[in-house]
């Protein structure tokens, strides 16, 4: 099977990307934790940018959307925070869509590859909360199928949503919250194991 690898240089021009390394590197690659307002307003403006200059480059999604946390949400910025996270799907989609992603190995180990994959990943999880659960598992199942190591953790909800198993009963039996985030309980493993699905 191919390999494959998300070139960035594909989808930013080489001095923006570099301009936009220069700015998070400031930040430490966590534009979410930056401490002064107006540096923070300054970088969420730029992420903005570049996203409508470069829409297909999918890292900046993944450090604009985050900074939404800082905010209090109210119905306009939760109308963008919306239309930010569609349009990281879409970016998603149209680069699996372009370099045939499915049909290839995607390993998890170039960085380059990461948010990508957590796009679609985060794609499958919504028709999954939408009860759309034939769209759910065919993307479930795609995503895993182009790299059976799972670093992403395709597999369990792959099989929830072919037993149309609704995305609240599967956290209720299987997810536990903690300090560090959400843990899968042990009982996952054996239900996972139990079954051809």
């Amino acid at each position: 099977m191919e390999e494959y690898i998300y070139r960035e240089e594909d989808f930013i021009s080489s001095k923006s990307l570099k301009q936009l390394n220069d700015v998070m590197a400031q930040h430490d690659f966590m534009p979410d934790e930056i401490k002064g307002k107006v540096a923070f307003q300054r970088v969420f403006k730029y992420l903005v940018k570049i996203i409508d200059e470069a829409p297909d480059y999918i890292p900046a999604y993944e450090y604009l959307i985050p900074m939404f946390n800082r905010y209090v949400m109210d119905d306009e910025l939760e109308a963008l925070e919306q239309g930010l996270e569609d349009q990281y799907i879409a970016a998603c989609e149209r680069v699996a869509e372009r370099d045939n992603i499915f049909t290839k190995y995607v390993p998890w180990g170039y960085l380059e590859n990461r948010p990508l994959m957590r796009g679609l990943n985060f794609k499958a999880h919504k028709l999954w909360s939408a009860g759309n659960y034939k769209q759910a598992h065919d993307l479930f199942d795609s995503i895993y199928k182009c790299n059976e190591n799972d670093n992403i953790g395709a597999r369990y909800p792959r099989k929830a949503t072919a037993m149309e198993m609704s995305i609240e009963e599967f956290e209720e039996k299987f997810v536990e919250s903690g300090t560090y985030g959400d843990t899968y309980k042990q009982e996952i493993f054996q239900w996972f194991d139990k079954s051809d699905i």
